[in-house]
């Protein structure tokens, strides 16, 4: 079977595959023209193929990101035109974009991407994996976790 793109359980078509979130939603199982529909470990569906995941929202974040990869624009490593104050940590892999601030005792983990114009005051905690987008003001003392994207322009 192949499938070409990612869609909601009742909108899905032939050819895409669904998720089923939340078993409160069961009754639009059977009525999806999805071809393939993500369900809780089990649910089984009667028509159709399915996977069966413990976690069915962990499962679909996997399947949108291979349909669509994050894709960054801003280089590994820290900007010239960026300030990163004295006793900041910087994980592996992380790239900050430029005329962003970084304030003391910040903490930004690994492989997250900070774009330009972001303002991270101090003793910040950002988890691994994040995207904050340009414009972003984190005040201090903010604790971020992992795999979090915030959007531009976002206080």
């Amino acid at each position: 079977m192949e499938i070409t793109g990612v869609a909601g359980l009742e909108e899905g078509q032939e050819g895409e595959i669904a998720c089923l979130l939340s078993e409160e939603h069961i009754r639009s199982l059977e009525k999806s023209r999805a071809s393939c529909v993500i369900v809780p470990t089990g649910v089984q569906r009667q028509t159709g193929a399915f996977i069966s995941a413990d976690d069915p929202h962990a499962a679909l974040l996997k399947v949108i990101d291979l349909f669509h990869p994050r894709v960054s624009v801003v280089p590994k490593g820290v900007d010239a035109q960026s300030i990163v104050e004295e006793g900041a940590r910087i994980g592996e892999g992380v790239a900050i974009g430029p005329l962003s601030y970084v304030g003391k005792r910040a903490e930004i983990g690994e492989r997250t991407v900070i774009h330009a114009q972001v303002y991270v005051g101090e003793e910040v905690k950002i988890g691994e994996d994040c995207e904050i987008y340009p414009q972003v003001t984190i005040r201090e003392r903010v604790e971020i976790g992992s795999r979090v994207t915030i959007h531009p322009g976002a206080v």
